[in-house]
């Protein structure tokens, strides 16, 4: 399978867990960022020992320092991503609060209400946090 052929297939299989996901209530979506917050802070070890390997890689083809370092995890970055997720947990859900109301002069009565965005590929070199922040 090549890159897009992968891509495309992630996209899909995204796509299909996107609709039930878009009904999960808040509790859940908030045990789900505390549950990886915890697994980043358990699997501290083993990540930067992974990290180690790639940038090590990334210096041995060649890769500009600057790749390296955006691409470099260390314990207070790995930190910053468990903090970033716990806050995203503390704050309020949007999805379903309406924003505006208003009424037509035919007495239909219209509002703007906040839904889940569905996919989004992003694509990104060297910063593995944004991983974290974007599934977030």
């Amino acid at each position: 399978m090549n890159n897009t052929d992968a891509i495309i297939s992630l996209g899909k299989k995204a796509k299909a867990a996107a609709t039930p996901l878009a009904t999960v209530d808040s509790t859940v979506k908030n045990q789900a960022l505390l549950a990886v917050a915890a697994g980043l802070l358990a699997g501290e070890e083993r990540i930067l020992a992974i990290n180690r390997e790639e940038v090590a890689h990334a210096k041995a083809k060649g890769l500009k320092s600057s790749f390296c370092e955006r691409l470099t995890l260390n314990p207070q970055r790995i930190r910053g991503m468990v903090d970033g997720m716990r806050e995203i947990a503390r704050l309020e859900d949007p999805v379903g609060s309406v924003e505006k109301m208003w009424r037509r002069p035919n007495g239909l009565q219209i509002g703007q209400m906040r839904v889940p965005l569905g996919v989004v590929a992003i694509i990104y070199e060297a910063r593995p946090n944004v991983t974290v922040d974007a599934a977030a």
